[in-house]
């Protein structure tokens, strides 16, 4: 019963930090969006992106060698 309480207990912390990501990352995009604008904006996600891909592949690398 112990076990069940603390799966219960820890599924509430990880919905609470997940909800509160989600509201601080839309929060934060609309503030970049409004000082940087549209079309700053765009190029800021397409470096983001190219950035995230190429620290999956380097940290893909590092693992299998």
């Amino acid at each position: 019963m112990e076990k069940a309480k603390k799966v219960v207990k820890n599924t509430g912390f990880l919905y609470a930090r997940m909800t509160t990501n989600v509201f601080i990352s839309l929060y934060s995009t609309s503030l970049i969006l409004a000082a940087l604008g549209a079309t700053d904006f765009d190029v800021f996600n397409l470096m983001g992106s190219i950035i995230v891909k190429l620290s999956f592949l380097d940290f893909s690398v590092t693992v299998l060698f």
